[in-house]
């Protein structure tokens, strides 16, 4: 009866032990996980604390540059009408100097009256100086017209490069690409591999995710992998519009609801056949346009 006892009392002990081994796995995985957890969001909190800056940055700039552009233009059409105004009055100028030439070439012929030949030459020498101060004026008036429309010309190149930024910034983008291969084994449990004749499975985790400027709603997110020649993996001919307006096939799809916070997608994607050693891309695509990709090997 007490060897009975005793092989029970050392069974439970057994047991005991078994469960205090499992529960500290079980914990220990929970923190190596919630380690990772807050390494992602402190990654993530600094990038949305970069891109909060550079948009208080943007707005500045774009305001500057509006200011800028809207005094130079004024200034321009000034400048237009003062342009305009010295043409009309070059030519109203050489109209007379012709006159009086024709007046000068008449009194020389006639000869009868020097006096007023010669105020006719005083005249005649006073306008055409008039005439000359005119042309000088309209030419360096001239100049000064397409140096300000230089600088409006680059002043708008500047603005529509502030434009792209932020069109840029709206934009959600892929982060952490992470690939995993998993081969099935009937005996022993499963495992992850890197030699192209074992995987059975492949994992792709990675997370979207955009900036102050990204509004929320639904996306398309398009997951294509390439094998060693460059060739879509497992397309079945289907496409998708990307944003320069050429179709693509590729892997996999998923709707996803984007509402301001980080998105961590996975997708599992199962081998039929036997793959090639050499080396693979995942490239992702959000809305049809390129957010991110990452290569792998297998040998």
């Amino acid at each position: 009866m007490e060897n009975q006892n005793l092989n029970r009392l050392e069974s439970l002990v057994r047991r005991n032990k078994n469960i205090a081994v499992v529960v500290a796995v079980i914990l220990l995985l929970s923190i190596i996980g919630n380690i990772i957890f807050m390494v992602r969001n402190s990654n993530l909190g600094d990038k949305n604390k970069e891109l909060m800056a550079e948009k208080d940055n943007l707005i500045v700039e774009k305001e500057q540059v509006s200011e800028e552009r809207a005094e130079l233009q004024d200034s321009l059409n000034i400048m237009i009408q003062r342009h305009e105004d010295l043409e009309q009055k070059a030519v109203d100028l050489e109209e007379e100097v012709q006159a009086k030439d024709s007046r000068i070439v008449y009194l020389r012929r006639e000869a009868e009256n020097k006096e007023e030949l010669r105020k006719e030459l005083d005249d005649y020498k006073e306008v055409k100086d008039k005439f000359e101060k005119v042309k000088q004026e309209r030419d360096k008036l001239s100049g000064e017209i397409r140096e300000i429309e230089r600088k409006l010309e680059e002043l708008q190149n500047e603005y529509n490069l502030l434009v792209d930024k932020k069109q840029e910034a709206m934009e959600l983008n892929a982060y952490h690409i992470f690939v995993r291969h998993k081969q099935y084994r009937l005996i022993c449990s499963d495992r992850y591999v890197e030699r192209a004749r074992r995987v059975d499975n492949t994992y792709i985790d990675f997370e979207i995710d955009g900036s102050v400027f990204t509004e929320g709603g639904k996306r398309s997110v398009h997951l294509v992998i390439l094998d060693p020649q460059d060739n879509v993996m497992y397309s079945e001919g289907e496409t998708f519009k990307k944003d320069d307006g050429t179709q693509k096939e590729f892997t996999s799809m998923r709707e996803v609801n984007y509402t301001g916070d980080p998105l961590l997608l996975d997708f599992a994607v199962e081998h039929p056949k036997r793959l090639d050693d050499g080396n693979y891309t995942v490239e992702v695509y959000i809305d049809g346009r390129y957010a991110r990709s990452k290569g792998f090997s297998l040998e």
